[in-house]
């Protein structure tokens, strides 16, 4: 397997894609001896393939199945589409974040989570990744009973996939759910490929641009690299009205399924599609771009479910994939009684922000005025007041008055870190492991108003737990972060100076991040 520290060759795709990587070539033909035949060194003399060479993807693609996922047995039709792998691979990573976003970042796994993949294909490639990865079942349509059927094939001869996956047939091409969900079905997501030419001769000049992009030739009849029947190329009104239909028989699904999906290759597509989704009501729609190489595509997701019914849902069916968004705030006596706050003295003793503060440092000239946000014990404090007019704040009445107590020529204030209602500004902001007790929403809230409540130019200091999901702590609220999440979260107010991960108890167990107001 590639090593952990080994740099990302296509920072496009996901962060959990196990494509992400050079290929490894070697421990690939190892798994798919036939591979090393159609291996030779392109133009900048280093090892690959002929991309334009449907035998040479096809077993390129088998190599990264057996390889990255432990399917060792996976073959169906020459004239079968030939999915590539990291695109599928990352489609099915972005709805798992999309499953977790609505569940305190937790992905749900297991099988518990069912999926409906419309257009299977002969590859069975969306249940494979969907299997391997998280664990979902998987319901499988399509249209072709060859297809179907060598679906089945590859499910039988790969244990791992046995019982995960069910195929069935859509008997009526008008078609996507009728036929293939009943009423008593619960759907957690649907996945969706669409084919996205209307006609043989639009898909042959769609096909004769790829390939001569891939091999930088002219070809009059090429033959498509990653293969194809026209049922899994072609429809009538292309892309648009596939896509559009589907999402009109979806509306009659609407409580049969949490999230509807679909890959939406043309942007020009993308106007039509939210007008249909808003004259049927959905009541949420995401647009998650995704790309691999120079490829620029987008999953369009919907529900029809309001956020009560999204609530029940998860309920039901996911009791042991995290905690619930829209649960109560967590009662934080822990830190509003004095024997929480002795507690948690003792537990922070010999931990500061030293290294932190060094760095602030570096961005903040001496004697600057600096607001620290749950200054609790007040260690950090005591730092920050060496070379800073620091004004201390908590949320806690009983942590200000051991702030008080400690510190009787200090400055310090009750303050919410989220409202940060204060009149007082400020040349920095710095906290330490305090922002992670806020939920999502009242972080976007905090971090606009520290906007507001800076000087210009003021800077920012603040370190998180690194990690997904969240968690309840003695009756606090912890958050877990991605550098990515973070950045997405300060950018449109901030010029990120610093975003690193360090080691607080583990390695990289800690995300610090500094920034600038715009």
């Amino acid at each position: 397997m590639p090593s952990e520290t080994q740099k990302a060759e296509k920072p496009r795709l996901h962060p959990r894609n196990k494509n992400r990587e050079k290929y490894d070539l070697a421990a690939i033909t190892n798994s798919v001896p036939e591979l090393a035949e159609h291996i030779k060194n392109n133009k900048y003399g280093v090892e690959s393939i002929d991309f334009s060479n449907p035998k040479a993807v096809k077993l390129l693609n088998k190599g990264l199945l057996s390889y990255y996922y432990g399917i060792k047995n996976w073959d169906f039709p020459d004239e079968n589409l030939c999915p590539p792998i990291p695109g599928r691979a990352d489609y099915i990573h972005h709805l798992a974040d999309l499953l977790g976003e609505g569940n305190w970042g937790n992905i749900p796994t297991g099988k518990n989570i069912n999926c409906l993949d419309i257009g299977i294909g002969a590859s069975s490639i969306y249940p494979i990744i969907g299997v391997t990865e998280y664990q979902w079942n998987f319901i499988g349509s399509d249209i072709d009973n060859r297809s179907i059927e060598s679906a089945r094939e590859i499910i039988k001869a790969n244990p791992s996939l046995k019982d995960k996956i069910k195929c069935r047939i859509q008997t009526d091409r008008a078609h996507f759910f009728k036929g293939i969900l009943s009423k008593k079905d619960k759907i957690d997501l649907t996945v969706c490929n669409p084919p996205f030419h209307s006609s043989a001769e639009e898909a042959l000049r769609g096909t004769r641009r790829k390939v001569q992009n891939l091999s930088k030739k002219k070809i009059k009849k090429p033959i498509l690299n990653f293969s194809g029947v026209s049922e899994e190329l072609i429809y009538k009104g292309g892309e648009y009205k596939f896509i559009h239909d589907m999402i009109l028989e979806s509306k009659e699904f609407s409580k049969t399924c949490y999230w509807f999906s679909t890959i939406v290759s043309k942007q020009s597509n993308l106007t039509g599609i939210f007008k249909t989704l808003e004259k049927l009501g959905a009541s949420q729609t995401k647009i998650i771009p995704f790309g691999t190489g120079n490829k620029i595509s987008r999953i369009i997701a919907w529900t029809f479910l309001n956020k009560h019914q999204q609530k029940e849902w998860r309920k039901a069916r996911w009791p042991n994939s995290g905690i619930d968004r829209d649960m109560a705030e967590p009662e934080a006596d822990y830190y509003h009684t004095s024997e929480g706050v002795k507690e948690y003295i003792k537990l922070a003793k010999g931990v500061d922000g030293s290294d932190l503060i060094d760095r602030l440092s570096k961005e903040l000239p001496a004697k600057s005025s600096v607001l620290e946000l749950g200054s609790g014990p007040g260690i950090d404090w005591r730092i920050l007041d060496n070379n800073y007019k620091v004004t201390g704040s908590d949320s806690s009445p009983e942590f200000i008055k051991h702030l008080e107590k400690e510190n009787p020529t200090g400055s310090f204030l009750l303050l919410d870190a989220a409202t940060l209602e204060t009149e007082e500004r400020f040349d920095a902001i710095y906290s330490n492991k305090v922002m992670h007790h806020l939920k999502n929403k009242k972080l976007s809230k905090s971090i606009k108003r520290q906007h507001q409540i800076l000087n210009e130019g003021g800077i920012i200091c603040h370190s998180f737990w690194k990690g997904h999901g969240a968690e309840v702590f003695k009756g606090l609220f912890v958050n877990y972060h991605e550098e990515d999440a973070l950045r997405a979260a300060f950018e449109p107010y901030f010029t990120i100076l610093r975003l690193d991960t360090y080691k607080e108890s583990e390695e990289d167990d800690s995300i610090l991040l500094i920034g600038k107001k715009l």
